[in-house]
């Protein structure tokens, strides 16, 4: 039987240093995934256009140059959040889900309120670390500048790469549909962390 798969999700944040998701999730020692969703509900949602979505791909194309010598990539799919994560699941047992906690529209909100209770059905655990000082579903603000202390002065959490275990299979999923993301965009910058 194989192993389950550490399963990295990224959202917003399309780098690989400073990644407290990625460092946790190769010290796990579990095959690794790591997946971007092209999720529908956000390519139609009104606060997300085409620069944007240019940006996110040519940020992914970069995440893949970097990884590619280190003999991993992102995998890059379509598709609702549960779909995906039921297909994966299917395929390779999930051992756990790392994701930084995504702080926006209601929209992601209520997919990640669906999404954890789907993981929690199937005995999944999902470890979500602060990708800010934003406490995601704070009732107030009492003690938030200790928070926002706390996490911006918190060490780098970058991965050790040389101990990454790639999933030596691939995974069947919905590729993503056609884009015009491939060409630039004249005066805007490109996305990737090469360029930041």
């Amino acid at each position: 039987m194989s192993p389950p798969i550490s399963l990295v999700w990224l959202k917003r944040d399309l780098r690989l240093r400073d990644h407290a998701p990625l460092q946790a999730a190769i010290a796990a020692g579990r095959p690794l995934v790591i997946l971007y969703l092209f999720e529908p509900l956000l390519l139609n949602d009104p606060h997300h256009s085409e620069r944007h979505w240019r940006f996110v791909w040519q940020s992914l194309c970069d995440l893949n140059q970097q990884l590619a010598p280190l003999g991993g990539q992102v995998t890059i799919c379509q598709g609702e959040a549960l779909a995906v994560f039921d297909a994966i699941h299917q395929q390779r047992a999930i051992g756990a889900v790392y994701s930084h906690q995504e702080i926006g529209v209601d929209a992601t909100f209520s997919r990640d309120k669906a999404v954890a209770k789907w993981l929690a059905s199937h005995q999944i655990p999902w470890h979500e670390f602060p990708t800010g000082a934003v406490i995601r579903g704070a009732k107030d603000r009492v003690d938030w500048d200790a928070e926002w202390q706390k996490v911006m002065r918190a060490p780098l959490a970058d991965p050790d790469w040389q101990q990454a275990r790639w999933l030596d299979t691939s995974l069947t999923l919905p590729a993503l549909e056609h884009h015009k993301w491939d060409s630039p965009a004249p005066r805007f910058q490109p996305g990737g962390p090469s360029w930041a």
